[in-house]
């Protein structure tokens, strides 16, 4: 490995250009995959968030009370300088559903004759910010947000897939936040409608079933298990604001004051994703596609002059190594390691911010590693194949 450390030190400067060449080809490509990936579902979520903080609120520590709850959430509603948003995942099951497991959540199992659905408890501010449009019937009228009872009927949205198995007025046996309730449809969203939630930028509304969040004029029992499932998942929520993160902790120290509830943290991310992500949706395709093209045929040709001069730096080491008795082969081993670690270095270092960006996205990652694998490969090739013809020149 002493081989491994001389080659490096002697080519230092032009392995860190060759693994800033291949950074910002990888970074391009990354980029190409995202833009490709949003373009091809359309979508309104998250435009309207443009230009506004976005911070996630999370509760912590010990479980509170709905007593806490309530006067938590009155003092969010009540602040005049925040939007409170809520399009939180919740457990929902549906009796007897015949739908395929593409409604079914990754690891959720049935219970009984009710099968998990993907869930999303709503208010209205997530209708409006996602500019939600209908295929048929209506969405939540503002008492639908208000003082619901489990012994009441409940209305539902349902995403477009729903619509081949449902019609509006159909009845539905549910379990929503543990309690078994009659819920009834009382509309099914357009196609590739999406919907920005704490932990994606975008997600597909097709397969959600949307439940309305719930304010209560008068504080629900501390039994009322829905009523309290119901306010921790309108409590998890995102607030949308002018305000700066030294502004959010002024507001947010005003709200705990007023509710003397203390127990949650604030993160600015979900602002910073969905920003970017929307300046990736709003990207030129004729400039990205051009870009990468352009970043594609500018490392071939960054290789072909990068390796020559390294070649230049390396002959007489080259020479060095043979006279000791290395072999050539062993040197386009040690050139190959040397290399493959530069490439993998820039391999991973733009999958960190592009996860975060995407919100972990993993489709749009596995294609980034697949097609940066194969150009590196390519480059990796092309190096040693540099070598070689540059050895023979020099009979090395």
């Amino acid at each position: 490995m002493r081989a491994l450390y001389i080659l490096h030190k002697r080519n230092r400067k032009w392995n860190l250009i060759l693994m800033a060449a291949a950074l910002l080809c990888f970074s391009i490509v990354y980029f190409t995959i995202l833009h490709t990936a949003y373009k091809s579902e359309p979508a309104k979520g998250g435009t309207t968030f443009v230009g506004q903080n976005n911070y996630n609120l999370t509760l912590i520590g010990e479980e509170p009370t709905i007593e806490q709850l309530e006067r938590f959430n009155q003092a969010l509603q009540n602040n005049k300088q925040l939007t409170v948003y809520t399009a939180s995942p919740i457990p929902v099951f549906i009796q007897k559903f015949s739908g395929d497991e593409a409604f079914t959540p990754e690891n959720a199992k049935a219970d009984g004759q009710y099968i998990p659905v993907y869930g999303l408890q709503v208010n209205a501010a997530a209708q409006k910010l996602n500019k939600l449009e209908m295929d048929a019937g209506t969405f939540f009228k503002q008492e639908d947000f208000k003082d619901y009872d489990d012994k009441e009927v409940m209305p539902v949205v349902l995403g477009s897939d729903y619509y081949q198995l449902y019609d509006i007025g159909d009845s539905l046996r549910m379990r929503i936040h543990g309690q078994d309730i009659q819920a009834k449809i009382i509309g099914f969203l357009k196609s590739e409608q999406t919907i920005v939630t704490t932990a994606l930028p975008q997600m597909s509304a097709g397969h959600q079933v949307l439940v309305p969040s719930q304010q209560y004029r008068q504080t629900p029992s501390e039994d009322n298990v829905f009523a309290k499932e119901s306010l921790i998942a309108s409590a998890n929520t995102m607030l949308v604001t002018n305000a700066s993160k030294i502004g959010i902790r002024d507001i947010m120290l005003e709200v705990s004051q007023q509710s003397d509830f203390w127990s949650f943290t604030i993160g600015g991310a979900g602002g910073i994703t969905v920003n970017i992500y929307n300046k990736i949706l709003k990207a030129n395709p004729v400039l990205v596609y051009g870009l990468f093209l352009i970043a594609l045929v500018g490392m071939f040709i960054a290789v072909q002059r990068i390796q020559k001069r390294r070649n230049e730096g390396t002959k007489q080491l080259f020479r060095i190594l043979m006279t000791s008795g290395m072999a050539e082969r062993e040197i386009r081993k040690y050139i190959r390691i040397e290399v493959g670690i530069l490439l993998g270095i820039a391999l991973i270092l733009p999958a960190i911010p592009f996860m975060v960006i995407s919100q972990f996205a993993i489709i749009p990652l596995v294609l980034y590693l697949v097609l940066g694998a194969m150009i590196g490969g390519g480059i990796l090739w092309r190096v040693l194949r540099k070598t070689t013809i540059e050895m023979e020149q020099e009979h090395v």
